[in-house]
Formats: structure tokens, C-alpha cells, sequence
């Protein structure tokens, strides 16, 4: 096999590779998509009616890993789906490798811990800030606006 028929094989091979990533990014997101429209509270009864994912898989069906990056078709990583410091993560990054947009488990708060969502500008300023943080017996959904230099100018509560 010569050298062009070698590096031909590998082109197809990286285009494939490619392809099947931007498909894993589309499944991603259609996941949490119906992840956010089912698990809404009109939908469940509780929290605890969420399907959950078999601790112990006898069929071979289930894929578990401490992470997985989506690449675009420059071989830049676009998203991730990891564990951070043992609280799960997604973070979508631009074009340029920034994140943008990261949803997590936070525990950041001692104790208490819950939800959050935050949205960065391209200068990695956070603007939007959206949690439900939890603790005391009481769960607390927070929401704040944020201005270039990252100082709040709006928040409730």
C-alpha cells in the first residue's frame, strides 16, 4: 500500500470519525432537551419518577465512562460531558474553544448544593447565572444578570 492510498484510508477514517461525532452531539442535546421538557413538574408526580439508567447492566446496553468531548470537523472540542471535582457537567465551548455555557451539580455552597446554569460572553465573563440551590429544608432558585466585568446588575432572589 503506498503512502497516498495509506493517508486516503486515514482521511475517510477521520471523516467517519467526524461524522459520527456531530451525530453524538445531536443525540446529546435531543436527550437533554426531552430530559428538560419531561422531567418538568407537570409531567412528573416526583423526582423520583425520573427513568434512571440501571446501576448494573446485564444486557450490555449501557455505556458508562467519567466523560466524553464532541469534536466539530476541525477537531476542536465543541462540548463535554465529564465529571468535575465528582459533580457531572456539560459545557458547550465556541469556535474559538471558549466555554460558553456550562450546567452542573454544584455543591460550591458547603453543604447545600443544586442545579446550575451559566452563561459566559466571549471574554469567559459570566453573564447569566440560573441555580436552585438546595438546602435547609427549603430549595431556592436564584437568577442574576451580570455586566462585562462580571458585577451583578440584576439578581432575584
Amino acid at each position: 500500500m503506498t503512502i497516498e492510498e495509506r493517508l486516503e484510508v486515514v482521511e475517510k477514517e477521520l471523516n467517519r470519525t467526524k461524522r459520527h461525532n456531530r451525530y453524538l452531539l445531536c443525540v446529546v442535546l435531543v436527550f437533554i432537551g426531552i430530559g428538560i421538557i419531561g422531567a418538568s413538574p407537570s409531567n412528573w408526580k416526583s423526582i423520583d419518577d425520573l427513568p434512571r439508567v440501571p446501576d448494573t447492566d446485564t444486557d450490555g446496553n449501557v455505556i458508562k465512562a467519567n466523560g466524553f468531548s464532541i469534536e466539530d470537523e476541525n477537531g476542536k472540542i465543541r462540548a463535554s460531558l465529564r465529571m468535575d471535582r465528582g459533580e457531572p457537567e456539560l459545557v458547550l465551548f465556541d469556535v474559538k474553544g471558549k466555554t460558553r455555557i456550562c450546567l452542573s451539580m454544584i455543591s460550591k455552597y458547603g453543604p447545600n448544593e443544586g442545579p446550575f446554569l451559566e452563561m459566559l460572553d466571549k471574554n469567559r465573563v459570566t453573564r447569566l447565572d440560573l441555580d436552585m440551590i438546595e438546602g435547609s429544608g427549603e430549595d431556592k432558585p436564584g437568577l442574576a444578570l451580570l455586566d462585562k466585568s462580571g458585577k451583578t446588575i440584576w439578581s432575584e432572589p
